[in-house]
């Protein structure tokens, strides 16, 4: 997916909502990783991992650049 588009000078924040779709509980995950292409610079690559924040409901500002 190419979020060119949405990417703006300074601090971006790359939130994902996910929703396990079954009826049942199972277990649920996510995998992937994150490659940025800069004009003038190095790329950059982010695996996505245990260190990415995760919960089991939603939080108030769980997308926004300051949320911790």
């Amino acid at each position: 997916i190419d979020i060119t588009e949405h990417m703006r000078p300074g601090e971006n924040v790359f939130a994902v909502e996910v929703i396990n779709g079954s009826t049942e509980p199972n277990p649920a995950g996510l995998i992937g990783k994150i490659e940025v292409a800069f004009a003038n610079k190095a790329g950059l690559t982010a695996q996505i991992d245990e260190t990415w924040k995760a919960s089991a409901k939603v939080e108030a500002g769980w997308n926004a650049v300051r949320f911790d």
